[in-house]
């Protein structure tokens, strides 16, 4: 029978992973004061996506070289907050094939968001 030379036991502790509500470093870049605006849309936003049915949503998805604030995969579709300033971001989805909802997070109305995924997920029939 072989003997281990050394014990199974680890000299070091290990290390804590980072907090579940840490800063994203891209998010940092923002002014304080649009991205305290859309931070606080999105806490408002999320709780309406994750509890409808269908297509789950993320939160926070870098695609390509910017960030969407909320996209759904299955259907391609992306969720920004603040659109009107970064016009270039809204484009870029755009062009790349992403359907692309924007919202104002200052004046953000759940009842229009509700109205627009609405939309957005309805199947459109073509007749040929």
């Amino acid at each position: 029978m072989l003997q281990r030379k050394k014990p199974l036991t680890r000299k070091t502790a290990l290390r804590a992973k980072k907090p579940l509500g840490a800063k994203k470093p891209w998010r940092v870049q923002a002014a304080p004061d649009i991205r305290d605006a859309s931070d606080e849309a999105a806490r408002k936003l999320w709780p309406l996506l994750a509890s409808r049915p269908g297509p789950p949503f993320s939160q926070y998805v870098r695609l390509g070289p910017y960030v969407a604030d909320f996209y759904c995969a299955a259907t391609k579709l992306v969720i920004l907050l603040e659109s009107q300033d970064d016009p270039a971001r809204q484009d870029w989805f755009a062009a790349q094939g992403y359907r692309v909802l924007g919202f104002a997070a200052a004046d953000l109305n759940l009842d229009t968001v509700r109205d627009s995924l609405a939309e957005a997920f309805t199947l459109r029939v073509i007749k040929s």
